[in-house]
């Protein structure tokens, strides 16, 4: 089973360029406290739309590739407890993630055998901790270039420098699922 590929996008300098640049004026909205980064809400649903509104270059890259984006989320991390081994909610098996920032001393790894506990909390949100220790790597990738991830298996995210902080990801929802471009590979 392959859990990753690297893909090239058109114009991805200029992609990741208006992605920063529309974050930082976003930021206000993903810190619950602005004066204090590590109040940062992990997972930040952001004005996909007006982002695109400004970075037509976006949508145009995966035009090219044969995908329509659905939705965009951006993905940030400040130490090690938010890329605690997951699997992604929705129906969609993969994403494609692009690095913004801070991503080149990341690690994002994969793996088998892994037993989840399921909690909802009272405003309806679930929470997976993971509840044995006898699980297995199965592969590892550093996000540095657009990247498929297999988003329905387990993986987690490590930060190996937690000084060069935020790491910023996008992971772009499209339709078809990218999951097409891990199966292709598969024999």
């Amino acid at each position: 089973m392959k859990y990753w590929k690297k893909i090239k996008l058109k114009n991805l300098d200029v992609i990741q360029k208006k992605a920063e640049e529309f974050l930082d004026k976003e930021k206000e909205k993903f810190l619950t406290n602005p004066q204090d980064l590590r109040n940062i809400v992990p997972v930040f649903l952001f004005d996909h739309k007006e982002f695109r509104k400004e970075c037509p270059e976006f949508d145009q890259a995966f035009e090219e590739l044969g995908f329509k984006v659905k939705f965009v989320i951006a993905y940030i991390m400040l130490s090690n407890y938010e890329g605690a081994i997951h699997v992604d909610s929705g129906a969609d098996r993969a994403r494609v993630n692009i690095p913004i920032v801070n991503c080149e001393e990341t690690v994002t790894s994969f793996y088998a055998n892994v037993k989840f506990s399921q909690e909802i909390f009272p405003n309806g949100a679930v929470f997976y901790s993971v509840v044995n220790t006898d699980y297995n790597l199965v592969d590892e990738v550093t996000v540095d270039e657009p990247t498929v991830l297999r988003i329905s298996k387990p993986h987690g995210i490590k930060l190996n420098d937690e000084a060069k902080v935020p790491r910023v990801t996008l992971s772009v929802g499209l339709d078809p699922d990218p999951i097409i471009l891990l199966e292709q590979d598969d024999s």
